[in-house]
């Protein structure tokens, strides 16, 4: 079989490492981030580096794990295995199969599926801890099942919450033959600890980029069982633990911080996609479950360092009406929108007049060094094919504050066609009287461009007016011109009648 393992990491290679390339070889997918050593190597291995990956992904984030996913994939993989690089295979490790057995669970809710498989008092990460103290679980006998996703077990140190770490960190073992089927309806968080995926399950595996590293495969975990359940399938959790796990250096205060959004929260997230209506298609699905992920986490404030890219888009035709970036959070930069005098907040405005409110939704998180020129890209695309109220090309977050002027770099950039994938280059376009002929700087912040007009005169407008301007003052004279010939013939008719004598027409002959 064709099969794959992906891991992350900010080390020197490990004994995991070592012990997962005997078992996958030049199969063994390494994907790095900033802390990881550039010139990290270990034998034949893949090692994707920084380098090789879209900035759309924050950086040190956990989320650098879908590059490997998608080299996976494009290579045709047979199963991906999902682990990290402190989790070494033990004696009980070995491929797993889609057609399994597994005992399946009763009832619905909530099920902690680490409780029957140790005599420990534990529970993995992400499982809600108001249901920690409510009971062992019932399960049946073990019977063919088809899974999709299968959990392995970790000893020593598992994938357990912050708060059970700072409360009772001891080493732990599943050691008890189990294996747990979980039905349509029952709940358990899964993590990417020692993970099997076959191909039905593959666009499951995103690893959502708008929340902490200790949230993101959680979330995952349930958005990829919610799927699952139109598939017919749950998820299986296998016992006695496969890998050992010599955990890396952890400040568990720091975990408990980025977990605080789970604690609150998950129990909501899953009420949410329990009720969610889906269909067979399980990358649509997949779609419209992320597109509610992120309105629910609108209210979270990016990380320090950090800033959100988003969309405006109609609540009801999806049009995208506006591209912007922020570093509050989504929901406030909203509320600024919809009291803005600009365009955006006109429209936002006429639509609340309808008893209707823009769609905000995240679109990347990305480092503030980072965020002007992204928005800029982004903004030159969707105009390309959006009717967009944004009056500027974009960028300049700090120059947002008032008294800040534009760096000479960028402008440099614009005046001389740097880079012109930094905004959309309107030159030779024709509107209406006028033909765009070059990009001259900025008024204002805005992108001001030199136009001739059909009777020759060359003037320079904002790349706001451009489409809207009929000519460049022409046309206004033209009509004037001939409102006044006509005015003025009406002024005589009148007049002419009034002197039947014809002396005033001999007046103004």
């Amino acid at each position: 079989m064709n099969n794959y393992c992906v891991i992350t990491t900010i080390n020197k290679p490990t004994k995991a490492v070592e012990a997962l390339y005997e078992k996958f070889g030049e199969r063994l997918i390494v994907v790095g981030d900033k802390k990881t050593p550039q010139n990290w190597d270990y034998r034949k291995s893949v090692f994707l580096p920084t380098a090789q990956q879209r900035s759309y992904i924050p950086d040190n984030h956990y989320a650098r794990k879908n590059v490997g996913y998608l080299y996976a994939i494009a290579e045709g993989a047979d199963l991906i295995y999902d682990t990290d690089d402190d989790n070494i295979p033990n004696k009980e490790w070995g491929l797993r199969f889609k057609e399994t057995k597994a005992s399946k669970s009763f009832g619905e809710g909530w099920f902690n599926t680490y409780e029957p498989m140790t005599q420990t008092k534990i529970w993995p990460r992400g499982f809600p801890l108001n249901h920690v103290n409510k009971g062992k679980e019932l399960f049946g006998a073990k019977e063919p099942v088809v899974s999709s996703i299968q959990q392995g077990l970790s000893d020593g140190e598992p994938d357990v919450d912050a708060i059970y770490r700072m409360t009772n960190n001891k080493p732990n073992e599943f050691k008890y033959d189990r294996s747990i089927y979980l039905n349509k309806n029952t709940w358990c968080p899964f993590n990417s600890q020692s993970t099997w995926w076959f191909p039905d399950a593959y666009p499951l595996m995103y690893l959502p980029v708008n929340c902490s590293m200790r949230a993101t495969d959680i979330y995952r975990g349930l958005i990829a069982q919610r799927c699952l359940w139109e598939l017919n399938q749950g998820i299986t959790f296998h016992s006695p633990s496969e890998v050992f796990q010599d955990r890396n250096e952890h400040d568990l205060i720091k975990d408990f911080a980025d977990e605080v959004h789970v604690y609150l929260n998950v129990e909501k997230i899953a009420q949410i996609l329990g009720d969610l209506t889906l269909g067979e298609n399980i990358t649509h699905n997949l779609l419209k479950i992320l597109i509610l992920f992120m309105k629910v986490s609108k209210s979270q404030k990016p990380e320090e360092g950090k800033g959100f890219i988003y969309i405006l888009s109609h609540p009801t035709t999806k049009e995208i009406r506006y591209v912007g970036q922020t570093r509050r959070s989504l929901q406030q930069r909203l509320n600024e929108h919809c009291g803005s005098v600009l365009p955006v907040g006109k429209w936002a405005k006429k639509l609340q007049s309808k008893g209707l409110r823009p769609d905000i939704t995240l679109l990347l998180i990305v480092p503030i060094k980072d965020i002007d020129k992204l928005e800029i890209e982004l903004i030159a695309e969707y105009r390309l094919s959006h009717n967009l109220l944004n009056i500027s090309d974009g960028g300049f977050f700090q120059g947002r504050k008032r008294g800040f002027k534009e760096s000479e770099e960028t402008i440099k950039n614009h005046k001389t066609g740097v880079n012109n994938k930094m905004f959309r280059d309107f030159s030779g376009t024709k509107f209406n009287k006028l033909i765009v002929i070059r990009h001259v700087g900025f008024k204002s912040k805005i992108s001001l461009w030199e136009c001739k007009c059909e009777c020759g005169n060359t003037i320079n407008i904002l790349v706001n007016k451009i489409g809207r301007q009929k000519s460049c003052g022409c046309a206004r004279k033209t009509r004037w011109d001939e409102n006044a010939k006509e005015r003025f013939s009406q002024y005589v008719n009148k007049n002419r009648k009034r002197q039947p004598d014809g002396k005033f027409a001999a007046a103004i002959q």
